[in-house]
């Protein structure tokens, strides 16, 4: 049977009526809504049941403020084809001011099942959170997004949310292009990669972000491969705080005349450099600060790009950044410990105790992108721990527990 209630909102002065459409998912069955529109999310005359696809199609159908709730089990897409209705292939999301609330990233899995992309979004205001984005390939649309596809200017926020094992051309986890507004907060990439269809070249296995605003915050991007860099910002503007870049195949980051700021980071054993920037006429800002940038296999800056501008108490293991102000430190071994489970909501890297980068910032360098004052590492622990902050994403000691909530694959 299917799920779905109105919330009704008022306004303080004179009365405004908001309408929110709220459905709650029943079946793991993927059918389209029988008659899109008439605010009943119905997939089929047999069960009427409210399935994720029949949701999206009643929210995409329906004014204003909308929540769709998936709760625990695995959502296979299985109808084939190609449209921007949501009716085949991937989810597509046309009306905005949509939430989309899972049971957490072990419990709701929504799988691409290897026939489409998983999302496309062709509208603002979108917000997942709280499951896991998986299987999804993004061979349609000249092989474009393979977890999810964002188009213009629109805005999305990925809030606890795993996206894994989904592939592409460009953007094998996620593509942006067009202008819009990306946000990652406290959620995992790894395991995407890119494909290659002979079409074009691949670029940015884990997220390709093209004329577009990319702002990650506390967040983990691991194990991404198949060549391309992790993430790669073309044209747009990228701001990094309190995450790991761990372990991709291609390298971390790379960007393509972009303005980028780069604080409290940890950028660590990828197959190609960890930082490779771009400018063709040298007028994009590109500040780093805080952060860690350790690597075996290649180096810490592309030879022969511009370099990052070094804000300060950044540690490299080689010199190619060729980073000297105050606090930096190169040709040095940040002593962290394997990728892991630290605590907190993602994977990190902890400092050894003896590591250099502990007790480092001073409190008034202790800042993020805004120059706002630090006050939790990525795991959320307290930061400074001490009276100086540590470089990088973690603080130690971690000794203090919070609850998680938050389980990865």
């Amino acid at each position: 049977m299917a799920r779905f209630f109105k919330l009704t909102c008022l306004g303080l002065i004179t009365p405004v009526y908001c309408l929110a459409a709220v459905f709650i998912v029943d079946t793991t069955v993927d059918l389209p809504d029988i008659d899109p529109g008439n605010g009943t999310c119905k997939a089929s005359d047999k069960t009427g049941d409210c399935s994720l696809r029949a949701a999206i199609m009643e929210t995409n159908a329906l004014e204003g403020p909308d929540e769709i709730r998936v709760p625990a089990g695995t959502y296979l897409l299985t109808i084939t084809g190609d449209d921007d209705d949501s009716m085949v292939g991937d989810l597509d999301i046309t009306d905005g001011e949509l939430t989309i609330t899972g049971a957490g990233t072990d419990s709701t899995i929504i799988d691409g099942n290897s026939i489409d992309r998983v999302f496309q979004m062709l509208t603002t205001g979108v917000v997942i959170q709280d499951l896991t984005i998986r299987g999804g390939l993004g061979e349609n649309n000249i092989g474009r997004g393979g977890g999810i596809y964002i188009l213009g200017e629109n805005e999305l926020l990925l809030q606890r949310v795993h996206v894994t094992n989904n592939g592409a051309n460009i953007g094998g986890g996620l593509l942006a292009i067009g202008d819009p507004t990306v946000t990652i907060d406290s959620s995992l990439f790894s395991e995407n990669f890119t494909v290659d269809f002979g079409l074009a070249n691949r670029f940015g296995s884990a997220i390709y972000c093209q004329t577009c605003t990319l702002i990650i915050n506390s967040s983990t991007f691991a194990q991404n491969f198949d060549g391309s860099e992790a993430v790669n910002v073309t044209q747009g503007h990228l701001e990094l705080l309190n995450s790991t870049i761990s372990g991709n195949d291609g390298g971390a980051i790379r960007t393509q005349n972009s303005n980028a700021f780069i604080k409290f980071s940890t950028i660590i054993n990828n197959g190609g450099p960890n930082l490779s920037n771009f400018s063709f006429d040298g007028s994009h800002i590109y500040e780093i600060g805080n952060s860690v940038l350790q690597s075996d296999a290649s180096s810490d800056c592309q030879s022969g790009d511009l370099p990052p501008v070094s804000v300060g108490y950044n540690v490299t293991s080689d010199a190619s950044c060729a980073f000297t102000m105050t606090g930096d430190m190169q040709n040095t071994d940040a002593m962290l410990g394997a990728l892991l489970d630290n605590g907190g909501l993602t994977l990190t890297h902890k400092p050894e105790d003896s590591s250099v980068l502990l007790d480092q910032i001073p409190i008034l360098s202790c800042t993020d992108n805004q120059s706002m004052a630090m006050t939790v590492d990525q795991r959320g622990f307290t930061r400074p721990m001490g009276t100086k902050c540590d470089i990088g994403s973690v603080e130690n000691p971690s000794d203090v527990n919070f609850a998680d909530g938050f389980e990865s694959e």
